[in-house]
C-alpha cells in the first residue's frame, strides 16, 4: 500500500506533467499512515527496512522477526512497483528516488538526517503515547510528509530501501539505490542510539529471536 499508493501518485503525476509539491506529501501521509492504521495492532507496520533496523536495535524486535520484516517489505516494495507498471505505465522511473541538482554526497547526508528524525520520531512516539491507537499512529506519516517538503526536490525524500528499491528494480534504473539503501540505514542507527538514552522502548510486536 505504502509504495502503491506513493509511487502510483508520482507516476500518475508525471503523466499529467507534475503535481505540486505539497499534493506529493499530502498523498504520502496517506500511503504512510492508512497500513500503519490497518496493521500497527498487529505488527507494528514498519514498513521500512531503517525502522525495522532501528526497533531491532533498541531491543523492540528479535532478530528472526526482523529479518522476516525486511524481506517482506522489500518484496512488497518491488511487487507493487509492479502493480503500478502495469496499471500506470513507466513514467516518472516508476516513483524511483534519484538526486536531482545536489551531489551524492549531499543526498546521502539529507536522506540519512531525514531518516533519523523518522526513526527517532516513531521510537520516541512509541514510548510515549497512549495504547492504542495513539497519536503515535500519525507521527510516521506526518515526518514523512514533512520532509519530502524540506528535501524532495533534492533527494525524491526516501527514507525507506523497500521504498527506492520497488521503484528502482521495476524499472530498472538503479543508478543511486546505494545512497537510498544505506542513507536510511545509517540514520536509523543514529537514531536508535539516541532512543536508548530515553530508555528502553517496550516491543510493539511478540518477540522473536
Amino acid at each position: 500500500m505504502l509504495v502503491g499508493i506513493g509511487t502510483g501518485t508520482l507516476v500518475v503525476g508525471a503523466a499529467i506533467g507534475g503535481l505540486p509539491l505539497p499534493i506529493v506529501a499530502v498523498a504520502w501521509f496517506v500511503a504512510v499512515t492508512v497500513p500503519v492504521l490497518l496493521v500497527g495492532s498487529t505488527s507494528g507496520a514498519h514498513l521500512n527496512p531503517a525502522i525495522t533496523l532501528a526497533h531491532w536495535l533498541t531491543g523492540a524486535v528479535g532478530s528472526g522477526r526482523a529479518a522476516t520484516f525486511m524481506v517482506v517489505q522489500a518484496l512488497g516494495a518491488i511487487g507493487a512497483s509492479v502493480v503500478v507498471a502495469t496499471l500506470f505505465g513507466r513514467g516518472g522511473h516508476l516513483g524511483a528516488t534519484l538526486p536531482t541538482g545536489v551531489s551524492d554526497g549531499v543526498a546521502w547526508i539529507a536522506e540519512a538526517v531525514a531518516t533519523f528524525a523518522l526513526a527517532l520520531g516513531v521510537l520516541l512516539a512509541g514510548r510515549w503515547a497512549p495504547r492504542p491507537p495513539g497519536i503515535d499512529r500519525f507521527v510516521p506519516g506526518t515526518i514523512v510528509a514533512l520532509a519530502i517538503l524540506v528535501i524532495g526536490p533534492a533527494t525524491g525524500c526516501s527514507l525507506n530501501p523497500a521504498r527506492s528499491l520497488g521503484p528502482a528494480v521495476v524499472s530498472g534504473d538503479v543508478t543511486a539505490l546505494w545512497i537510498y539503501l544505506t542513507a536510511p540505514l545509517g540514520g536509523a542507527a543514529l537514531a536508535a542510539g539516541v532512543a536508548r538514552i530515553f530508555g528502553r522502548r517496550r516491543p510493539i510486536a511478540p518477540q522473536n529471536s
